[in-house]
């Protein structure tokens, strides 16, 4: 009864052991990789979470890529609406100052209208070499377009042929003897379309903000949720370790002493045998 008892408390041991040995190695392992699931056979249903999460996180990084890009789009072309934009304020001014015709010298009007051709000039080249990633994106700009079309009392537009490119040296609307008071209203409307877009390009952009913040949020939680599941818990599992480690030495200490009892019981029996 006694060797029985014994070979009982020792598979008990082994066990004890046995287990005591998968724990310190599953710990080292989680410690030394910084993930506790790192194989299926760790957690199934944890795995499975954990891959639709990865998926989740990849969708709403890409979602977030694409917004990010098409806000450089964006700000490339409110960039060049705003540049525009002081063209035509500057361009208004040389207006202003030109409809003083008795006031100038011929010297002064050609002046002005020399000003004038290199403020056209200016915008025409924001309109053909602009380009987002080798893409042109301002040839809505150019002079032959802008202030062709403008509002008219009673509603509607107006297009009458004349636009931005009339108040070139020798147009219909050039400062030097051209109809100023058109001129005015082609400037006026071509800075409102211009003003127009731009905001039309800010609400966008803030926009695209808040929805960058929605998605970055989303992305955290996400991704806490799957580093809940995947990555290691230092603290818990130093613990672990400690404990299993302890278990260990008791698990050896108990065999050791097993066996000690074993070979004196053993040493008893044999003067009994002869």
């Amino acid at each position: 009864m006694a060797g029985i008892s014994l070979d009982a408390a020792s598979l008990r041991g082994i066990f004890s052991l046995k287990r005591a040995n998968r724990d310190v190695q599953t710990s080292l392992e989680r410690l030394s990789t910084g993930k506790k699931l790192n194989r299926a056979s760790d957690d199934p249903a944890g795995s499975i979470a954990a891959d639709n999460m990865a998926g989740q996180i990849k969708s709403i990084e890409a979602r977030i890529r694409s917004i990010s890009q098409e806000d450089g789009y964006i700000g490339a072309r409110e960039g060049g609406y705003s540049v525009v934009s002081d063209m035509l304020t500057e361009l208004t001014g040389l207006i202003v100052t030109a409809a003083n015709r008795d006031g100038l010298s011929d010297t002064e009007k050609k002046a002005l209208q020399q000003q004038a051709d290199g403020i056209l000039k200016g915008i025409n080249n924001a309109a053909n070499t602009t380009t987002f990633k080798g893409q042109a994106i301002l040839t809505e700009l150019n002079t032959a377009r802008l202030g062709s079309s403008r509002p008219v009392e009673g509603g509607g537009t107006l297009s009458d042929g004349n636009s931005l490119a009339s108040l070139g040296d020798g147009g219909t609307l050039n400062l030097i003897d051209g109809d100023l008071e058109t001129a005015q209203k082609v400037v006026e409307a071509a800075a409102s379309s211009v003003s127009t877009m731009r905001a039309t390009f800010g609400a966008k952009m803030k926009a695209n903000d808040s929805a960058v913040a929605a998605l970055q949020e989303e992305l955290a939680n996400v991704s806490g949720a799957r580093s809940a599941i995947v990555d290691t818990d230092y603290a818990e599992e130093t613990a672990k370790l400690v404990r299993a480690q302890v278990q260990q030495e008791m698990s050896t200490f108990a065999l050791q002493i097993n066996a000690d009892q074993r070979k004196a019981l053993l040493d008893m029996l044999k003067p009994m045998k002869l």
